[in-house]
């Protein structure tokens, strides 16, 4: 009696809440992150109500293990949508970039005449380059799962 109620109740419970937890084990950092941070940016502090609030993704390994830490993070400030940032890891420093639009993609930019970048497809996808070896025929480096938030 007891072992036909462990199997079919306590065993579904407790798969269905191990697999809630892997599936949204980056959804998360979206609830935990405030809405007005002060980022360091390139050594200096901004706040991102400052310049009427932020557009904001965190990118997640594409084809994300379980317990998958957040990467990197972009953005761009609502009031100047050219200028925005890369963040380093699920914190609030990183540095200054140059946005760019290209249909429904986006671009970010940064270190000394756009040295690495990272294209956000409109798709979820998001592709890190490092232009430094070379400037032309360049394959990303790595490819992620982006999330707004």
């Amino acid at each position: 009696m007891f072992r036909k109620f462990f199997l079919f109740s306590i065993v579904p419970v407790v798969l269905i809440f191990m697999v809630s937890c892997a599936l949204t084990s980056g959804k998360n950092y979206i609830e935990d992150a405030p809405r007005n941070r002060v980022l360091k940016l390139s050594g200096k502090l901004y706040s991102e109500a400052d310049f009427g609030g932020v557009e904001r993704w965190f990118a997640l390994d594409k084809y994300g293990r379980e317990n998958t830490k957040v990467r990197f993070q972009v953005g761009y400030f609502k009031d100047n949508p050219n200028v925005g940032f890369v963040l380093y890891e699920g914190g609030a420093q990183g540095e200054l970039a140059i946005v760019m639009r290209d249909g429904l993609d986006l671009r970010w930019s940064w270190f000394n005449l756009g040295e690495y970048a990272i294209v956000l497809k409109s798709n979820g996808t998001a592709f890190y380059y490092d232009f430094k070896s070379q400037e032309k025929n360049v394959s990303p480096r790595e490819t992620f799962r982006v999330y707004k938030f």
